[in-house]
């Protein structure tokens, strides 16, 4: 009789054993899975708002001025724009190379940073900004706004006064 009560508290220890082993492997496939659907949720708000920044002031005309507001995806911290034209000097950002080595070769003038990491980079056209030649916007409310102004081949980029800059 003994030897039954003690395969029997065995065989409830190993069930309870197996049970909680399927619960972790449950939970974490459901934490994969939704990290998962996360980082895919986040490359397409990036890729979005690429496509609304591209080439920011092609349809507009030779001095028609408008206010563009977008939706900042990923939470991102800052928004750089750079006058690759201007010369602005490289070396300010030594701290995220990537746009030091951007500036200097000319390729990208849109960074949008998280957590001092660029999580994307693209060329939005010519842009023109006065002194220092960049800007760098904080988010507010998850929305960056800009005004945009037709200048020939170029767009003027400036800031209306209730959108933060970065510190």
């Amino acid at each position: 009789m003994l030897r039954y009560k003690k395969s029997q508290a065995i065989f409830e220890i190993f069930k309870y054993v197996l049970a909680l082993l399927l619960a972790l492997l449950v939970l974490g496939i459901g934490y994969n899975s939704i990290n998962s659907v996360r980082d895919k949720a986040c490359k397409t708000e990036l890729a979005q708002f690429e496509i609304e920044a591209r080439n920011l002031g092609v349809e507009l005309r030779y001095g028609s001025r408008e206010k563009r507001d977008f939706k900042a995806p990923c939470s991102i911290d800052k928004l750089y724009l750079f006058d690759l034209d201007a010369g602005v000097d490289a070396s300010q950002f030594t701290g995220i190379p990537l746009i030091r080595d951007s500036i200097r070769s000319g390729s990208s003038n849109i960074f949008l940073v998280k957590d001092g990491q660029v999580k994307r980079s693209f060329y939005a056209g010519k842009l023109r900004i006065s002194a220092p030649h960049y800007l760098c916007l904080a988010p507010k409310n998850d929305m960056i706004s800009v005004f945009l102004e037709g200048s020939g081949s170029y767009v003027t980029v400036t800031v209306p006064s209730s959108q933060p800059l970065c510190n």
